[in-house]
């Protein structure tokens, strides 16, 4: 979890220019994009926007029935409620280990795109992450053996598993694997 993105706040917020900031308390320090941490209202939570769903939370505090923010809080929770879940579980185990890897741990697939992402961790998770805003394909992807099980995408987390094109994975063959734009996807070794 970092940035702010389970609670849907970033910390990008930062002037891009160095600069420093004279206030009644002291003067605060940015140092551009690469420095977010001092600032006093970064990520500050709102609570009132916990499991809220899309045009339940007033755009600004004062205004309760002026304009709604379409954020979609709700399914945010759950998504991380589910990444979190992975995590702990035994899949996740491989997310977990306490000491020193081998260098294939970390099995990168590496398209031409730079805009595509791949990873194999410990022969049991797979994880696909397309940023490119149009969709794009992995291909010749290669698992190890066994089953594999789609657990997430961009919308769901599910540790039973996700319904839907190429849910189900085996190792007999290489694989084309076609993502929407900015979207992800992890599968898991049965």
């Amino acid at each position: 979890l970092h940035g702010g993105t389970e609670i849907m706040r970033s910390k990008g917020l930062a002037p891009l220019e160095e600069k420093i900031i004279r206030t009644a308390s002291g003067p605060i320090y940015f140092h551009g994009k690469r420095d977010t941490y001092n600032q006093r209202a970064a990520n500050r939570f709102e609570w009132q926007t916990v499991g809220a769903g899309p045009g339940e939370v007033p755009v600004r505090a004062d205004a309760p029935d002026g304009p709604k923010r379409p954020n979609d809080y709700a399914g945010m929770l759950a998504y991380w409620k589910g990444l979190v879940a992975l995590r702990m579980s035994e899949a996740g185990r491989v997310f977990r280990v306490g000491t020193a890897v081998a260098p294939d741990y970390y099995r990168f697939l590496t398209p031409a795109n730079p805009a595509l992402l791949g990873y194999i961790v410990g022969e049991r998770v797979l994880v696909l992450v397309n940023t490119d805003a149009a969709p794009q394909a992995f291909t010749q992807v290669r698992l190890p053996s066994g089953t594999w099980r789609l657990v997430a995408d961009d919308r769901a987390v599910n540790l039973t598993g996700l319904r839907g094109a190429d849910a189900r994975l085996t190792a007999d063959l290489p694989h084309t694997l076609r993502l929407p734009g900015q979207s992800v996807r992890i599968w898991v070794r049965q």
